[in-house]
């Protein structure tokens, strides 16, 4: 019975790796592989980065002799997982990151993040080890494990963004349950907890909310806990919060569809072994049983397989079935190489370097990889041959994973944007791995290419459906009427057949998906109003943002419309979103640039997750009223308690007093240590600006947007962690600041120059812009008083993977904000005094209600004679890093 469920769960993991990544488009996908499985996949093949947090059950109920997983099988499985993972991820070059926490009656990070590879994977696979010794929980704890594990996972990644990719490969041995005397406090406690995980905007749909998938493994199995009568475990609520699926009537949460994650039962061996055999991940697997070779390699003994240029590495799981037979390796011209009985090696085929490992006397795996003018394309074959004859006929049996080097790709995707109930082309094509262009006519074999959008609800809308390789480059006519304005996905699924050799046939690829983020824009000419994003927010009380419209005509928000929140923390209290929009379309004025909308979020009360929901927008083209529609703008915002600031004062004066200080030393000490500017993939470039008519303008006269060739190129210094960078003669320094609490920060400084930044606080008293350490979605501008009145430099910080949305929004608030701050800069500049951070306000409308209340904003009035003050009730800009940083003076 334990060897059947070692069996069970070593499988369960490495069926795991697979459905986390399987890549199966609609309609091509195996019964029982459903759409969780296919958006990670795709979602981490589009984006080429993304996270996964192993979160693994550490409650006493596992331990032997009479637990669940006497044999500690739950870490052979994990390492398992990471192993299949880090060999995907190698082959795919897709950037994914892992940590390790483990939970019980606490909480606990287990390895910090990193990014899975060869030089990382020892590592991790050590502290999944020391997992069979933490088996001391005394409960296990759903609610605790979900709360920390999303805050882990934004930590990591501040991007509230819900296309990112975030998942959870959740092991668990156990229901929620809590270790008591008192039997209804025990009943009590797990009724609030799973209250808190499933009802409406609760963890489980935080959760789904940041994007983050749920993947749970269910490790069963008949057992007696305290002395009850044997009986399995009840998983069905560990089902519906990784699934949706209902629990006791209703679902766990409201964000059911698209589906959130999966669940898999450990002891269901058969049918989790069944479907391991099917999948691979983002790859063709081909299984095959011969008899061994007797003397010499022959047809009937060779295991098969057929490469051409569209592959990019293969990887093969053999075994002899006796040791003592050599395995060889036939090229398509026939050459041979022997793998040799050494534990570990390379040996070569031509120019192809085959790398191999002996896992038994019997077993080995190896992999190779295309090379330049390589003897690739045709028949490869591998045999094991009884040199002596004397042998018996046993099978011999191989597992061999083809990883493609194609994907499809959307040509246009960085200058193009969608708009809701347009008909247009779009222009599909094919890359690399690496991102090079390939011209679909150089695929030796056969090609398909399907197409479709699917909206955040998870409603799909086909495309196109097999379009062959000789049409892939043509453009293709879509209907987008029917798709809401909004966040969606474009899903591309390339299928890929091996040319044929001889009388072998192609070896077809299973088709691979890859999701591309949208921001569905309105219908063309239409104002584009959101997405609103209050950032980090500590503490209770009123935070004051801007939700950003673009384009020209008329935005007002109905009152009988109210905003929908859609997740809210235990503990929050009553939340209310106020904002001071137009309620009809009254004094509409045609060829106005439409006005943002000034927002306010109340909070009751200081808690920490997730605060998101939607506003009802109405818009309109200023001469077509009647054919207004209405947009549900998406908000969020993380909202986390303030520090026991008082408390902590009072700790840090006593120890002060009773340490000499020392303790306040170290203190700074860390402070300095974490003040450094995180290796990130950084996009950065500077646009000389100048200010036209309260409008920001480029150099050229044209109003301020981004084209094609901007922000192309990754800045190539941040491959570590960093205190000083170098962007074309504007200096950006890590700083820590006085106060021996609170983040670092960084400044900007151009010699000559004074600058504003994206976030609070704008600017310190040297007149230096004030960045987040995290630079990735911020900007800056720097501004000469000593020249032209109009005239500045922008810089714009994106990370690698943005979305358009993401650019169009930063440039948005640069174009809101800048000309503002340029003049304010000028202020600056001439006062030569004033000592406070930056500030900007929306003023409020002034002279004809009717047509300054949907005018562009304003650059006048807002602060008095200080036009950096401070206010800190806003929260920081929805680009920035985060607030609560000390005035800096550095």
């Amino acid at each position: 019975m334990r060897r059947h469920r070692w069996s069970g769960l070593a499988a369960a993991g490495a069926f795991l790796c697979c459905v986390l990544l399987g890549g199966f488009p609609a309609g091509a996908q195996p019964s029982d592989v459903t759409s969780a499985v296919v958006d990670y996949g795709a979602c981490l093949v589009g984006q080429k980065h993304g996270d996964l947090l192993l979160l693994l059950d550490e409650s006493g109920s596992l331990k032997p002799p009479n637990g669940s997983d006497p044999q500690a099988a739950r870490v052979p499985a994990a390492q398992r997982l990471l192993e299949k993972l880090a060999e995907w991820t190698e082959n795919t070059q897709v950037d994914l990151d892992i940590a390790i926490a483990g939970f019980g009656d606490s909480y606990d990070t287990r390895h910090p993040w990193v990014t899975l590879n060869s030089k990382s994977l020892p590592g991790l696979k050590s502290a999944i080890d020391g997992a069979r010794d933490r088996t001391q929980g005394i409960d296990t704890n759903y609610g605790l494990a979900l709360s920390e594990a999303l805050h882990t996972l934004t930590e990591h990644r501040p991007d509230p963004n819900p296309a990112a990719c975030r998942g959870i490969a959740w092991f668990t041995d156990g229901e929620l349950d809590f270790r008591t005397s008192d039997d209804s406090l025990r009943l009590d406690r797990i009724a609030t907890t799973r209250d808190s995980i499933c009802r409406s905007g609760g963890i489980a749909d935080q959760l789904r909310a940041t994007g983050v998938r749920t993947f749970a493994l269910g490790l069963g199995g008949v057992r007696s806990v305290d002395g009850q009568p044997p009986r399995a475990p009840d998983f069905r609520l560990l089902e519906s919060i990784a699934t949706g699926k209902p629990y006791d009537g209703k679902p766990c949460g409201d964000i059911v569809k698209p589906r959130p994650g999966e669940f898999y039962a450990a002891n269901n061996i058969d049918e989790l072994l069944g479907v391991f055999a099917k999948l691979g991940p983002n790859s063709t697997r081909i299984d095959t049983d011969r008899t061994i070779c007797s003397g010499q390699v022959r047809e009937d003994c060779k295991h098969k397989f057929v490469l051409d240029n569209s592959i990019r590495a293969v990887n093969v799981e053999a075994n002899g079935g006796a040791a003592g037979l050599i395995p060889t390796l036939i090229a398509p011209d026939n050459t041979t190489a022997e793998i040799p009985a050494a534990p570990e090696g390379k040996v070569a085929l031509g120019s192809i370097s085959v790398e191999y490992r002996w896992t038994s006397s019997s077993e080995l795996t190896f992999k190779m990889a295309n090379a330049p003018d390589a003897a690739w394309r045709g028949i490869w074959a591998l045999g094991f041959v009884d040199k002596g004859g004397k042998l018996p006929a046993t099978q011999s049996k191989s597992s061999i994973t083809i990883y493609g080097n194609l994907v499809p790709t959307w040509t246009e995707q960085r200058t193009r944007t969608l708009h809701a109930a347009e008909k247009t082309l779009l222009r599909l094509g094919i890359t690399d791995r690496a991102g090079k262009p390939v011209d679909p006519a150089t695929i030796e074999g056969s090609a398909e290419l399907s197409a479709s959008i699917i909206e955040q609800s998870g409603a799909s809308h086909e495309l196109a459906k097999a379009i062959t390789r000789d049409h892939i480059a043509d453009p293709l006519a879509v209907d987008l009427t029917g798709i809401p304005p909004g966040p969606a996905t474009l899903r591309l699924a390339l299928g890929i057949t091996t040319a044929p050799s001889g009388d072998q046939p192609g070896t077809v690829l299973h088709p691979e998906p890859l999701d591309i983020p949208l921001q569905i824009a309105p219908p063309a000419g239409f104002p584009e109003p959101g997405p609103l994003d209050f950032g980090t927010l500590e503490g209770s009380g009123e935070f004051a943002a801007v939700l950003p419209v673009r384009g020209e005509g008329c935005v007002w928000v109905a009152p009988t419309r109210p905003p929908v929140f859609k997740t809210q923390p235990d503990g929050i209290g009553a939340l209310a979103l106020t904002n001071t929009a137009p309620t009809d379309p009254q004094g509409c004025v045609p060829g106005a640039q439409a006005r943002s909308i000034p927002v306010v979020l109340k909070i009751e009360n200081q808690t920490n997750g997730l605060v998101s929901g939607t506003i009802a927008v109405t818009a309109a083209r200023a001469n077509e009223i009647d054919g207004a529609i209405t947009i549900d703008v998406p908000f969020r915002a993380k909202v986390q308690k303030q520090p026991d600031r008082p408390l902590f004062w009072i700790v840090l004066i006593l120890t002060i007093v009773l340490g000499p200080g020392i303790p306040l030393l170290l203190l700074y000490l860390m402070k300095w240590i974490t003040a450094r500017i995180p290796g990130q993939t950084l996009k950065a470039q500077q646009f000389p600006v100048h200010v036209k008519n309260g409008a920001l303008c480029r150099d050229d006269g044209t109003r301020f947007a981004l084209r094609d060739t901007d922000l192309v190129d990754s800045f190539s210094g941040l491959h570590r962690s960093t205190r000083k960078l170098d962007l074309g003669g504007v200096t950006l320094r890590a700083r820590t600041g006085w106060a021996p609490a609170g983040r670092g920060y960084v400044t900007a400084h151009a010699p000559g120059m004074v600058g504003a930044s994206s976030v609070e606080p704008r600017t310190n008293a040297r007149g230096n812009a004030v960045l987040p350490l995290s630079l990735q979605g911020t900007w800056f501008v720097l501004h000469n008083p000593d020249g032209p009145a109009d005239t500045a430099t922008l810089v714009l910080l994106l990370g690698g993977g943005s979305s358009p949305a993401q650019r169009a929004g930063l440039v948005t608030d640069a174009s809101n904000n800048v000309p503002g701050l340029v003049a304010q800069l000028r202020n600056r500049g001439a006062s030569d005094g004033d000592q406070s951070g930056p500030r900007t306000t929306t003023p409020e409308p002034g002279g004809n209600p009717f047509a300054s209340r949907y005018a562009g904003p304003s650059t006048s009035g807002g602060n008095g004679n200080n036009p950096f003050a401070t206010d800190r009730g806003r929260p920081p800009s929805r680009y920035g890093g985060g607030g609560g940083a000390d005035p800096h003076t550095r």
